[in-house]
């Protein structure tokens, strides 16, 4: 976002009046003063004030929980096969994490860049997924699979499948996948259930809800 833009979506000045703002040196940008009217700013992560006081942004925040589908790419994008086609129009939304798109569940959405920013640290953020592998895991399986992944419960195996739970800690492309593949047991189905503290639960596929208040509180 420009910002003589920001200043006049954010204050009682018009765009004209933001410029002689500006041009006047009575904005800053991370106190400094600048006399950029297009300067592209952050107001997530920049302080903007003009005649000292701090601009407060006056968009709404949102935080969204999407069921993902199989088949649908993690994209914002227009599209055919896009999560766009399920998200609710906000502005200016951004994937909190991305999956992968023969996997399905929990994508999280928010235009708040210090939310998205919480998610980035992966040794505080677990992320557990409800799996069916194929064919019958054993123990040496299980072995090799504790260096891959954080922890891993079995609920069903036989000949044919496995279903598991699983959590990862990080979130490197294909990892899950990549792991079984090395063990010979590749994923025949993989839904993410949770991150963090927020949990897909009984949202239905294609569908989104708001996060609570507890939710947010990552």
């Amino acid at each position: 976002m420009k910002l003589n833009q920001f200043i006049a979506q954010n204050t009682n000045l018009s765009r004209r009046q933001a410029d002689q703002a500006i041009r006047d040196k009575r904005v800053t940008v991370k106190n400094k003063i600048t006399l950029n009217m297009a300067m592209k700013i952050n107001p997530d992560k920049e302080k903007i004030r003009l005649d000292k006081k701090l601009i407060e942004s006056k968009s709404v925040k949102a935080y969204i929980a999407l069921y993902k589908p199989k088949a649908y790419i993690c994209s914002i994008q227009k599209g055919k096969k896009t999560i766009l086609k399920f998200i609710p129009p906000r502005k200016n939304l951004k994937l909190v994490d991305r999956l992968e798109v023969d996997s399905e569940g929990l994508v999280l959405l928010s235009n708040d860049g210090s939310f998205i920013n919480k998610f980035h640290d992966p040794k505080k953020i677990e992320k557990e997924y409800l799996i069916c592998v194929k064919g019958k895991l054993e123990e040496k399986h299980l072995e090799k699979l504790k260096k891959l992944v954080s922890k891993i419960h079995i609920s069903k195996t036989n000949s044919r499948e496995t279903l598991a739970t699983l959590i990862i800690n990080e979130g490197r492309n294909r990892q899950i996948r990549k792991a079984f593949d090395s063990i010979r047991h590749p994923v025949k189905y993989l839904q993410r259930i949770r991150i963090g503290n927020i949990k897909l639960g009984s949202l239905k596929k294609g569908k989104s809800r708001l996060l609570t208040k507890e939710e947010l509180d990552v």
